[in-house]
């Protein structure tokens, strides 16, 4: 039986994606996350993720980065306030460079991508804020008071790019991070094409061990999402993660395609019917408002 746990009714979560909700909030409330980090949800879309974090950990800020305005302005009608204070929303992207870029259309995969071309003066862009997480959490930037305890990296793409950035907070706070794999795609990225093959073996250059959840991310057959815990924390991961995920090999000869043959999950361990929400810390949250 599974700890109690149900996301807020309010949280707009991917229908797609519940074993990877169910697995997240495990690790938050687990108690595993540094002690007054706060958590980064990037390419926060609308807001669904952030706010189960926010939701789940209501002592610690949520930053939810976004480059659509109407999002940006969406999350702050549904969720800041006497409701979930804690959620701070952010107009932008993350990158490997401090810069101003396009962005070009609406939230689909080339659209993120886009945020590394060169900005322009075509009308129908839209310019934005890119940041190194570096810059935000070391050198002055906007969350320099703080240290960073998770991260969720919904980028489309542009996960080497953005790891490019974070060199430094990785190493200095060692933060859980999630990654979306597209196992069997070649990516045309800011640094060039990349595979999943070459994101997992930086991800274990950078000192993490890289756990696969075996469930289909969106409507790309061969999505996946991976959670990359510190190498040194591994043994603090929660036994239900541990028990739903597997470990991902980071040898040059490794193929992530393999993952592809892992039997898909469908939804969290258990009896559905049974969980109830829990937050960080113990007891119930508050329910939503309607």
């Amino acid at each position: 039986m599974p700890p109690a746990y149900h996301p807020p009714a309010s949280c707009m979560l991917s229908p797609h994606e519940r074993l990877f909700s169910f697995l997240i909030s495990e690790i938050i409330v687990s108690g595993m996350l540094s002690p007054g980090s706060s958590i980064v949800d990037c390419g926060a879309h609308k807001g669904g993720e952030a706010c189960l974090y926010a939701s789940l950990a209501p002592a610690r800020t949520v930053h939810a980065i976004e480059p659509q305005g109407t999002h940006i302005s969406k999350m702050k009608r549904q969720y800041n306030g006497s409701y979930l204070p804690n959620l701070r929303p952010l107009k932008g992207a993350l990158g490997s460079r401090d810069r101003t870029a396009s962005v070009h259309g609406a939230h689909t995969p080339s659209m993120l991508v886009n945020v590394h071309a060169r900005p322009d003066a075509n009308a129908s862009s839209k310019h934005i804020n890119v940041h190194k997480l570096d810059t935000l959490y070391l050198d002055g930037g906007f969350f320099a008071s703080e240290r960073l305890g998770f991260a969720h990296f919904d980028v489309e793409g542009s996960e080497e790019d953005l790891l490019l950035g974070a060199q430094r907070i990785l190493q200095r706070d060692r933060p859980t991070f999630t990654l979306e794999l597209t196992l069997r795609a070649r990516h045309a990225g800011a640094t060039g094409e990349f595979t999943a093959a070459r994101l997992i073996r930086e991800v274990d250059r950078l000192g993490y061990q890289v756990l696969f959840v075996p469930e289909q991310c969106g409507i790309p057959p061969d999505c996946r999402n991976v959670i990359c815990v510190p190498k040194e924390r591994v043994a603090r991961v929660p036994a239900l993660v541990t028990q739903h995920t597997v470990p991902v090999d980071a040898s040059a000869a490794y193929r992530p395609e393999a993952l592809l043959r892992v039997p898909l999950q469908r939804g969290p361990p258990g009896n559905e019917t049974a969980w109830k929400f829990r937050k960080e810390g113990g007891g119930a949250a508050a329910s939503p408002p309607v």
